[in-house]
């Protein structure tokens, strides 16, 4: 992930503002601020068991906000989640789309991107997204936000875990593509630990017409 972000920023690009969405504990956002220090940071994250630690990270750096939602599509007031709850390391999560499919899920109170950061200014954003799955419906409540976007972080998955209707990486660069962005880099792979077969990853899209994406050249 810091090459990907180091080939990023010698190739011209720095952001004015970062939102990191699935923020966890900030960890992501502690290798982006060494690279681009100078950026507004909005960190976006529901677990309880995190938000101590953002906080703490908001009142010792500035230009350090937090949002202790979820975020999801227009019109859907919950998201639920399993695995992370009160627990202070935040791992472990998924993104069920059914309570039937996991009976201990926990519902948090949800926004759109769009309605969370409204009224945030910048010319040059850099959006990260780490949502288990759920990125389709984080991308369909982010329109206004998306269209102010130069690059786009997402994580992706190569198959549906658990038969779960979620976004795969196909599912992910057509989202994408159909507002504008370009598969641009692979900034991680993450292969299953039984078998080694490779089940997740990061991956980085930029905007149509940005200066990262107009040099061609094989060379």
């Amino acid at each position: 992930m810091d090459d990907a972000l180091e080939l990023l920023q010698r190739a011209g690009f720095q952001p004015d503002v970062v939102v990191d969405v699935g923020a966890n504990r900030g960890q992501w956002a502690a290798i982006a601020r060494a690279r681009f220090p100078d950026a507004t940071y909005h960190l976006v994250e529901p677990q309880p068991g995190c938000l101590a630690v953002l906080k703490a990270l908001a009142e010792r750096v500035a230009r350090v906000h937090v949002y202790g939602t979820a975020v999801t599509r227009p019109g859907q007031a919950t998201v639920l989640m399993t695995g992370g709850g009160e627990r202070h390391d935040g791992e472990g999560n998924f993104v069920p789309n059914s309570p039937d499919s996991v009976p201990d899920a926990i519902p948090y109170p949800s926004t759109t991107l769009d309605a969370l950061l409204a009224a945030v200014e910048g010319h040059r954003l850099l959006l990260k997204l780490d949502v288990e799955g759920h990125e389709l419906a984080v991308i369909e409540g982010s329109s206004a936000l998306l269209a102010r976007t130069e690059v786009v972080i997402a994580e992706f998955w190569m198959f549906r875990l658990f038969n779960e209707p979620m976004a795969i990486l196909p599912d992910l660069i057509a989202s994408l593509d159909a507002r504008g962005f370009a598969l641009y880099d692979v900034a991680s792979l993450r292969g299953r630990s039984r078998d080694g077969r490779l089940q997740s990853g990061d991956a980085v899209f930029v905007r149509r017409g940005s200066a990262l994406v107009s040099d061609a050249s094989w060379e």
